[in-house]
């Protein structure tokens, strides 16, 4: 491919670095503000820069000692902890400055404003960490919430002095004023200065109108609830969130189900504990309730990597040879054809052959794993984004 005038120009451009001032405050004003840190967030950031200091890690990841974060670096960030956020760029930018981003969107300044307070309308709160950049300084602050009657977005910056939006420390006549112990600018002040915001996958669906909710009335009026003849057992509730267990038919304990749930009815978190005697003892009904609880409770965009996990897990009874296969294959061995890793992880510790699987989507998370305060139970754990 010939290079042209336009490429060569483009790769002579410096990344824009996200990571404050040019002028910035004295090394113990960082230090003093790193000690009022939660201890946790002091935890996270030495065992981050331990792993920026690793060479496989070097420009990747950016270093904490350094002058601040390129756009792709702060998005890798994101992928340490098992998400893949969606980088919505509302400023041009050079293609080989944003090759490494694996979720991209393109917006406009005003567009992003505007599905920005429909998120707020949509969730309740924000939560997205957002790039401001005003020609000369680039920063990353965490959007809180969106005020809609004064039309202010109420933000957290990490700045150890006055937030970098104050009228004095830009460029661009932004001028945040302090807001409740946070910070505020109104929605045209954003807009001026708005760079970049990174959303989970919850967040870019609801914008985009995807569907991905399970609704606790919809769930209770379904096949799965009266198929297992679903009986309330207990119930509690505090503020908006409620919690509700179940036994199936005449198992008793044998077969619980805990669904919590929040008061505009979307189903948050749902738990099948079942005894392993009676697994044992049943397990035809077992593999049935296991495997229909997994297709029940998966997001619908996320249906794909379930339906696997749940025709694996019935096709152990069709096919007594697949589960001595899925043994002798362990955790790193080949696979029968047509089982992916994740099923075949499920499936070793549905029937205790290990001691945990996890599974992580866009839209929820499985756990499966013997209960650590019982090891006579096993629990398949959804937690829906």
């Amino acid at each position: 491919m010939p290079v042209t005038k336009q490429s060569q120009l483009a790769a002579q451009i410096p990344p824009i670095l996200f990571g404050g001032l040019p002028r910035t405050p004295a090394p113990e004003v960082f230090a003093n503000a790193r000690r009022n840190n939660p201890v946790e967030f002091q935890i996270l950031e030495q065992a981050y820069a331990q792993f920026a200091q690793r060479p496989d890690a070097a420009g990747l990841y950016a270093d904490p000692t350094g002058s601040g974060a390129t756009l792709e670096q702060i998005w890798r960030v994101f992928t340490l902890f098992g998400v893949e956020t969606w980088c919505v760029l509302v400023r041009p930018m050079p293609a080989d400055q944003i090759a490494g981003i694996g979720r991209l969107a393109r917006s406009s300044p005003a567009q992003l404003i505007e599905n920005l307070r429909r998120l707020q309308k949509l969730s309740g709160t924000l939560n997205v960490t957002t790039l401001h950049y005003d020609g000369a300084t680039g920063h990353c602050v965490r959007l809180k919430h969106y005020d809609e009657v004064r039309d202010r977005f109420i933000y957290h910056d990490p700045w150890p002095e006055k937030a970098l939006l104050c009228l004095e420390n830009n460029i661009a006549g932004v001028d945040a004023q302090p807001d409740g112990g946070s910070w505020s600018v109104t929605a045209d002040e954003l807009e001026r200065v708005l760079f970049a915001s990174f959303l989970f996958n919850d967040q870019q669906a609801r914008i985009e109108g995807v569907a991905f909710d399970i609704l606790y009335d919809t769930w209770k009026a379904g096949d799965f609830y009266s198929f297992f003849h679903l009986h309330l057992v207990q119930q509690h509730s505090q503020g908006d969130r409620h919690r509700q267990l179940f036994h199936a038919g005449p198992f008793q304990d044998a077969v619980t189900l805990i669904v919590d749930f929040e008061d505009a009815g979307q189903i948050t978190d749902v738990a099948l504990i079942l005894a392993k005697p009676w697994m044992v003892d049943n397990l035809p009904m077992a593999v049935d309730i296991g495997s229909s609880f997994v297709r029940e409770f998966v997001p619908a965009p996320d249906r794909a990597p379930y339906d696997d996990i749940g025709n694996v897990l019935r096709n152990t009874l069709r096919e007594p040879r697949l589960l001595q296969a899925l043994r002798s294959a362990g955790e790193s061995g080949p696979l029968p054809a047509a089982v992916g890793r994740q099923a075949a992880d499920v499936v070793m510790a549905f029937v205790s052959a290990s001691p945990e699987a996890h599974v992580a989507s866009d839209f929820a998370t499985l756990d499966v794993c013997t209960m650590h305060d019982d090891s006579a139970l096993l629990e398949l754990k959804f937690h829906l984004l």
